[in-house]
């Protein structure tokens, strides 16, 4: 006989936010790649470039997330991974605009791998490169344009912050 508990149903529901955290970096890592194409019409080898770099940074999230899914034993693992994601999420949101879906797991990343001052300092610097992305991607850096960026980035660290907190 199975007795139920009233929070039985949160193990189910729990369970498959496991495996949708799994699944959806890479989700988000393919998707962008065809509104990529179409909006930035990009020649075959610079597509070959930004296809390479969110493969790299798909086997980068596998080698901790999936290969590594249990708490980390040694802190620093989680600050060389997240170093890591930061170098991909930058070099993603300079190839496009469209990767800052990707890009925004690195807030959860910054929860869950980094601790104190470091977990804030990580999601100031995904919140910046949401903000580069939500001003239209990389360009030509102009003080208007980087004044947009910092306003941005903290308009981002502010709503990040609230729910974190």
């Amino acid at each position: 006989m199975t007795v139920r508990t009233p929070d039985s149903g949160f193990e189910a529901v729990e369970q498959r936010y496991e495996t949708l955290s799994r699944i959806i970096p890479y989700v988000l890592l393919v998707v962008p790649l065809i509104p990529y194409v179409v909006s930035q019409s990009p020649s075959a080898g610079a597509f070959g470039i930004t296809a390479g770099v969110a493969a790299a940074a798909g086997a980068w999230v596998a080698w901790m997330v999936v290969l590594h899914p249990a708490p980390l034993r040694r802190p620093w693992q989680g600050y060389v991974y997240f170093a890591g994601l930061l170098v991909l999420i930058a070099v993603l949101a300079f190839r496009s605009p469209w990767f800052a879906f990707f890009i925004w797991i690195g807030y959860l990343h910054a929860g869950q791998y980094l601790a104190g001052a470091w977990r804030w300092a990580g999601i100031a610097v995904v919140a910046f490169f949401i903000a580069m992305a939500q001003a239209g991607g990389f360009h030509r850096p102009t003080v208007p344009l980087i004044a947009i960026w910092v306003l941005l980035t903290c308009v981002d660290v502010v709503i990040v912050g609230v729910f974190v907190v």
